[in-house]
């Protein structure tokens, strides 16, 4: 099946606007407008919300909250509003894989939380919640990678362990199945009682990092008073060994553009400044 009529079947609302580029429309109780665009073999999705990120985040620490699928919010200083996004490869064409769908509905179930202010009733920064990493599927995933060149390490009965690209400043991503997916994540972050001003600046800046970044999407997770922030990649369906190499690319673009930044904003009296002055994020090295 066509991208096409995956967009076609998936939305409310379908029309092609320009060669590779749709508008479409989702309605969860409240009517979305998104687009949809195909490039380099990727769908790139995106929504206005409407919502300024002081009205769709909790009081005290805007940030990200738990999403479905690859979903992100995303906000930029000269965007009014947060925007809903995901960026995922796409199938060999005719090939109907069920990520359109996942993604789309994804798109709405984000949405309709946000309108309802679910949002702002969870309190904390997060965005995924902290879940027991399981062993990694497809079985056949360490070799698929080794065969492209990544540096990987088994560890018994933990998740695989992949070497990123990051020359002079080493990283790992650690590769688990998560909820029916595969998640890559980097952490980049961890304290052990972070203050206040530390949570807002890097809620707001990988809102920003967010915008910017391809596939690659923030977390923030707090359990009792320690915190681990940084980027997880989160691949659900069949993966393939593309799908594989993209998610380790996209996560060591995102170190490459963000560690030092969100190594700075761990001193606090930076971090008290981040918001009144945005724009930190270079994106150098991306």
């Amino acid at each position: 099946m066509t991208v096409e009529k995956q967009l076609a079947n998936a939305a409310d609302f379908f029309r092609q606007t320009h060669a590779d580029r749709w508008a479409l429309s989702l309605t969860n109780g409240h009517s979305l407008s998104v687009t949809a665009q195909r490039a380099d073999g990727f769908l790139l999705l995106d929504a206005d919300t409407g919502c300024p990120p002081a009205e769709g985040m909790p009081d005290e620490l805007p940030g990200i909250p738990s999403m479905p699928a690859a979903v992100k919010f995303a906000w930029r200083t000269d965007w009014p509003s947060l925007r809903l996004r995901a960026e995922f490869p796409l199938p060999a064409e005719d090939v109907d894989d069920g990520r359109v769908h996942l993604h789309l509905d994804g798109i709405r179930q984000a949405y309709g939380g946000l309108r309802d202010g679910l949002f702002r009733e969870e309190g904390v920064v997060g965005a995924t919640p902290v879940c027991a990493a399981g062993p990694v599927a497809p079985a056949d995933l360490l070799d698929w990678l080794r065969e492209a060149g990544w540096e990987c390490h088994e560890r018994p009965g933990k998740p695989l362990l992949a070497d990123l690209e990051t020359p002079g400043h080493f990283q790992q991503a650690e590769i688990a199945a998560v909820d029916g997916c595969t998640r890559f994540r980097v952490t980049l972050c961890r304290a052990a009682e972070p203050s206040m001003p530390h949570l807002r600046a890097l809620g707001w800046y990988l809102l920003q990092a967010n915008s910017g970044l391809r596939m690659a999407r923030g977390f923030l997770e707090r359990e009792d008073d320690a915190l681990a922030a940084g980027f997880d990649v989160c691949m659900c369906g069949t993966l393939t060994a593309a799908d594989a190499g993209h998610a380790l690319a996209a996560l060591s673009v995102a170190c490459r553009s963000c560690a030092r930044e969100m190594n700075v904003l761990q001193d606090d009296a930076l971090a008290g400044l981040y918001r009144p002055a945005p724009g930190l994020i270079s994106m150098k090295g991306a």
